[in-house]
């Protein structure tokens, strides 16, 4: 099914409408959306403070009330803070978290590897990676991908990518293993 990207919401003074989150989520469960994934680039994560974070990603669990799956995410600038982050998620009672990979610096293989290694440390909910190069500088190869998968580190990627052949290399690299969104 889908997984709906959720927004954030502000008020006029810049904080965080969680009333307006919790009218969102309402929407979406009502209309029979499966997921949702809060705390992502879509509701503007990089603009958000970690307990800012945090607070989205409590009030959509809330107001899921266990009706639509939530996958929160849970980037930050450095293990620490990914580890804080990802806590919050757990005991707000998410489903899942979903993290992208280091952004502005460019990084290795081995770099985007050990990020997301240290990330499975932090937390007992499945793990997904995040694959969006265009904003985050670098991405999720498929030998990468296949990494973490047989080892266990991800639970499944979601691909922001917006392009039908690279789709269809994760589709063909998970065969059934993960789940690709």
């Amino acid at each position: 099914g889908m997984i709906v990207a959720s927004l954030t919401p502000f008020r006029p003074d810049g904080s965080v409408n969680v009333e307006a989150v919790h009218a969102h989520v309402e929407f979406l469960a009502t209309g029979g959306i499966p997921a949702v994934a809060p705390a992502g680039t879509t509701g503007e994560f990089l603009y958000l403070s970690e307990d800012e974070r945090a607070a989205v990603v409590h009030a959509t669990v809330e107001a899921a009330a266990g009706r639509l799956k939530v996958i929160a995410g849970i980037w930050a600038l450095d293990v620490d803070g990914v580890g804080r982050l990802a806590r919050a998620a757990e005991a707000a009672g998410a489903d899942a978290v979903f993290l992208t990979t280091p952004i502005y610096y460019p990084a290795s293989d081995e770099a985007v590897l050990q990020w997301y290694r240290a990330a499975r440390k932090q937390t007992g909910l499945p793990l997904y990676a995040y694959n969006i190069p265009q904003y985050a500088v670098n991405g999720v190869s498929i030998p990468v991908l296949n990494q973490l998968v047989e080892e266990g580190t991800v639970q499944g990627i979601k691909d922001s990518t917006g392009k039908a052949d690279r789709i269809q290399e994760l589709l063909d690299a998970a065969a059934g293993r993960v789940s690709v969104y």
